[in-house]
């Protein structure tokens, strides 16, 4: 009986036309065929911001920008052509740390600039902000806890000891020789300290002295003696993934005395140095390292030369892997430090990143 009194109501509106037909045929197609609401995952980017001491972040932010909408979320499950017409995102923080970025209130249009009539079922998922310092303190300290370099590092960058090679003097039993440091020396995202470490050699027992001979008879010929001339020497050579080894070796006997990694950092910029240098006019030269997190002069000073060039840096971070671009035409003097480096972390925060 009342479904046919709804049906009775439903024909007299019709026939008077208060509700166009086309609107009812739009809303039953607003659902898939089998009644179930299609799903719309929408998860924000994560972004990076230089600590400013000022707020920083999206604060309850509206976004209509199709291309800026695309650098702040990712879509999953948009049916036929339809698009994020505008979406909040809201995230803010003022001391250094991680943020939650949530994206909200997204608004879904068709192709011809109406609302999509799609009834979406919109999963919003977190992205995190990360305000990072502009420079962390970086010391290193010999093995007795002496002071051997202690600076600012810009954030991001991989930390270089430029000093003179730690020592630590031998005893009764051992000499020692510089082996590298503890931890192993790693991208600067917090203040630091790193400690000379020694591998040790057991010195030699000297041999008993033979019985004394009344009437030695004298050794015919000249003994060997030479005063050791040493020279480094890579006795493995470096690459972007791995790094090499050199010792420091007599030329003319072959003695040993140090040892010491020759870091892959120097090599991963060769590289990149090459890429650009031998690249195309208005290519796109693309970096890829899961290791490093900086450039050093040479690559930006080449850059500088080849401003034609676009270059795609794709880094890990935290277990992430992030894509920054640095467009053509970019001044690299704009963008390094007073030794001319400039970190993958600090680039992000001048042109954006994505989480790929």
């Amino acid at each position: 009986m009342r479904r046919k009194m709804l049906s009775a109501i439903l024909a007299v509106i019709l026939a008077v036309g208060l509700i166009p037909l086309t609107a009812i045929t739009a809303y039953a197609d607003s659902e898939d065929k089998d009644g179930e609401k299609p799903v719309l995952t929408i998860t924000a980017k994560d972004q990076h911001c230089v600590y400013s001491g000022k707020t920083q972040g999206p604060g309850d932010t509206v976004y209509v920008d199709q291309a800026v909408i695309a650098t702040l979320v990712t879509v999953e499950g948009l049916l036929d052509d339809d698009f994020i017409h505008n979406i909040t995102i809201d995230g803010q923080g003022t001391d250094l740390g991680e943020y939650a970025l949530m994206p909200s209130q997204a608004c879904i249009y068709a192709s011809d600039g109406q609302l999509s009539p799609h009834d979406y079922e919109i999963v919003y998922a977190p992205g995190t902000l990360y305000i990072i310092p502009d420079t962390v303190t970086i010391r290193f300290v010999n093995e007795d806890g002496t002071e051997l370099q202690n600076g600012a590092v810009a954030y991001g960058e991989l930390p270089i000891y430029t000093g003179k090679t730690p020592t630590k003097d031998e005893d009764e039993q051992y000499t020692y020789t510089f082996a590298g440091w503890d931890p192993k020396i790693t991208a600067a995202t917090k203040a630091a300290t790193y400690t000379a470490v020694y591998t040790s050699e057991k010195k030699s027992d000297p041999d008993p002295d033979p019985d004394p001979d009344p009437d030695p008879d004298p050794k015919p010929g000249p003994q060997y003696h030479h005063e050791h001339n040493f020279v480094w020497r890579i006795t493995r050579q470096p690459t972007p993934e791995e790094d090499g080894e050199m010792e420091y070796v007599c030329a003319e006997c072959g003695s040993v005395a140090q040892r010491r990694a020759v870091s892959g950092y120097s090599s991963f910029n060769d590289e990149a140095v090459r890429k650009i240098k031998n690249a195309p006019q208005g290519a796109t030269v693309r970096a890829k390292t899961d290791r490093w997190i900086s450039f050093g002069p040479a690559v930006w000073n080449e850059l500088a030369e080849r401003q034609d060039v676009t270059l795609v840096i794709e880094y890990r971070f935290q277990g992430k892997t992030f894509e920054v671009v640095i467009p053509a035409g970019t001044d690299p003097k704009t963008l390094v430090n007073e030794e001319g480096y400039a970190g993958f972390l600090y680039l992000s925060g001048v042109f954006g990143n994505r989480s790929i």
